[in-house]
């Protein structure tokens, strides 16, 4: 089954999602990924280019928006 689109918090135990980013970047280049953190993003943060990080608290409505911008328009019915 194909992965569409991955959504993933910034600060884990194990791994940071920056770096899980660059990761997915590396072996799919075209997968759709956001981020997400509570926690403020700092000058220490090395956030990388055209990263789409959600803030939390986020709506529904937040979701939806930063969805539709990643996901491609289906052409199905």
């Amino acid at each position: 089954m194909p992965i569409d689109l991955v959504l993933s918090d910034i600060r884990m135990p194990d791994v940071d999602g920056f770096d899980l980013l660059r990761v997915l970047r590396h072996r799919f280049p075209a997968l759709p990924i956001i981020l997400m953190s509570g926690l403020p993003i700092t000058s220490d943060d090395v956030v990388p280019t055209g990263a789409s990080i959600l803030k939390k608290p986020f709506t529904m409505v937040d979701l939806q928006g930063v969805l539709r911008q990643k996901l491609p328009r289906s052409t199905g019915t």
